[in-house]
């Protein structure tokens, strides 16, 4: 019992920190957007995340390059781009804490792409409940109410971007290594995300240079930390806690931002958030 007590403790600490480094680096964005076009955040992003997993290229050596799915790496990483630029603009000119609820739509768009991409078979509790979950970004847009700004429009297409995106990983995670996956990533997107910030450059202020690197070295440790407590407990168990990804926003955007969150975007959020809990929890259950 005790093993399992410190496993889940391990799992949960891991998921905190996942969700504040997550958290840090959307506020870095903002803050390096004053000075650097998206395109150019995006590509220093990959590039600091490659030089940080580059030591595991080193150690495994180019016999971790060798795969079979070469084609499937470069479709995740052009969607990837995709989703990383759109998520990247948009909350450069969306209040955060609305970003990261709409954010949570992820899953939902999981959904919808494995039934009408994969024709895979989803039964009716799974529908309802994307349905209701995309209810509460209504709650958090307030159309009629609020003015829908691209910036909202960005965050929910990276979100269906993202959702493309692991169910390439999904698939590749059938036969390639976690570090293959990560590593390929990274040294595709790199060159990739170079070309168009090519048309945007600018070099940084020393200042930017360094929430940059923030930038790259918080979204990948997250990401790691983020994989790492998925796979000690089961999922449903560990990813309520990601939920406290939109308090620390909520607190980062007001000391940093004077950006005062509201109710509706709290509700919505947590309407989505529970929404992808369940449909996760019937996932497993099948």
């Amino acid at each position: 019992m005790r093993i399992k007590i410190n496993i889940f403790l391990v799992a949960t600490l891991l998921m905190l920190g996942s969700a504040l480094l997550f958290t840090i680096m959307i506020a870095a964005i903002r803050l390096a957007s004053e000075e650097v076009n998206a395109f150019v955040i995006v590509f220093y992003r990959n590039l600091f995340g490659f030089i940080i997993v580059g030591p595991i290229l080193y150690k495994n050596g180019f016999n971790l390059l060798k795969t079979k799915k070469l084609k499937i790496f470069f479709l995740r990483s052009f969607v990837g781009i995709l989703a990383m630029f759109t998520w990247f603009h948009g909350v450069i000119y969306t209040p955060l804490a609305e970003a990261v609820a709409l954010n949570f739509t992820m899953p939902l768009f999981v959904i919808i792409v494995a039934a009408f991409a994969l024709t895979e078979k989803i039964r009716w509790r799974r529908w309802l409940a994307t349905f209701i979950g995309f209810g509460g970004t209504l709650v958090v847009l307030k159309p009629g109410f609020e003015v829908i700004t691209f910036g909202h429009l960005e965050i929910l297409l990276s979100s269906l971007f993202m959702a493309i995106a692991f169910i390439l990983v999904k698939k590749l995670s059938l036969t390639e290594p976690t570090n293959r996956i990560v590593v390929y990533m990274l040294l595709i997107n790199t060159p990739i995300a170079f070309i168009p910030a090519l048309f945007f450059w600018e070099w940084p202020s020393l200042y930017i240079l360094m929430i940059l690197i923030l930038i790259g070295v918080s979204g990948t440790l997250a990401h790691f930390m983020f994989t790492k407590s998925v796979s000690l407990v089961e999922i449903t168990s560990i990813i309520p806690i990601d939920f406290s990804r939109l308090p620390m926003t909520a607190i980062i955007a007001y000391v940093f931002f004077l950006e005062r969150p509201t109710l509706d975007t709290f509700i919505g959020g947590l309407i989505i958030f529970v929404s992808t809990i369940y449909i996760l929890h019937r996932e497993i259950k099948k």
